[in-house]
């Protein structure tokens, strides 16, 4: 089974002279990452999130726990069915 790519979360909190700062990064966890199979081929989503696509679920991830990111509410061609429109959600890695 595919475990795709696996996170683990960095949430910080921080005063700066204009106000507050609150900032979530993900790093990508190499050994616990799928590096390419049939089910995801290794597929990474950086360059979607670069391209303007959010990630749902992103305001509610705990510090230094192990995440995934999935695609969710696929939109698709109505005349081929190639999937032409998705989401980001993070889940919980188990």
């Amino acid at each position: 089974m595919c475990q795709g790519s696996v996170y683990r979360a960095h949430v910080s909190e921080c005063a700066t002279k204009r106000g507050f700062l609150f900032a979530t990064r993900l790093n990508k966890m190499k050994r616990l990452s799928c590096h390419g199979c049939e089910d995801c081929f290794g597929y990474d989503f950086k360059e979607d999130v670069e391209n303007g696509c959010g990630i749902l679920g992103l305001e509610k991830v705990v510090d230094k726990k192990l995440y995934r990111i999935e695609m969710c509410n696929l939109s698709r061609d109505y005349e081929t069915g190639v999937v032409d429109d998705w989401d980001l959600q993070i889940v919980e890695f188990k």
